[in-house]
């Protein structure tokens, strides 16, 4: 997959959490390391009230095997938002089995 590939699908993922969180900031978190070390890329989503600050990582794996239509609809599919909603503080990781969340330390 090409670098023009890899930002194409970033970008459509960015556009879709913005679409449906227009109440939250959504920043991509630029880290090369962070992000080859643990092989995913991160957005961060977090409310201006603060009661919702969550990760959210796609798996390079994830993002290798689906095109940019696939990996919006399986965001649906999986009910992402739902889980994107919650209020506190957790890492939301999207793979090619589903989506695993986890706890963050609140503080």
């Amino acid at each position: 997959m090409t670098y023009k590939d890899w930002a194409e699908k970033l970008r459509v993922i960015a556009t879709y959490l913005e679409s449906q969180f227009p109440e939250c900031d959504i920043e991509k978190i630029d880290d090369p390391l962070r992000c080859q070390l643990f092989r995913k890329h991160i957005f961060r989503i977090e409310d201006r009230s603060h009661e919702i600050e969550h990760l959210f990582s796609l798996d390079y794996d994830y993002l290798h095997h689906n095109t940019p239509d696939e990996v919006i609809d399986l965001f649906e599919k999986r009910n992402l938002k739902s889980v994107l909603e919650e209020p506190g503080k957790m890492e939301v990781i999207m793979t090619d089995d589903g989506i695993r969340v986890i706890p963050r330390k609140q503080g």
